[in-house]
């Protein structure tokens, strides 16, 4: 994934979560949408251009 410094977030890619920590975080939860992908970001000042994110819903069993 691309790690664009444009966008915020930790600079220290050592702070950054991986899909495989948040699968062991949240093993009790039902996945409903867990995926890394790069969006366009247009959020104001310092969030702006290719960012690389994870998203994730679960639901509590």
């Amino acid at each position: 994934m691309n790690r664009n410094e444009k966008v915020g977030g930790p600079k220290d890619i050592e702070s950054l979560f991986s899909i495989e920590e948040i699968q062991a975080d949240f093993a009790n939860y039902e996945v409903i949408e867990l995926e890394e992908l790069e969006v366009d970001l247009h959020e104001g000042l310092y969030h702006n251009g290719l960012g690389s994110v994870i998203r994730f819903v679960g639901r509590k069993r």
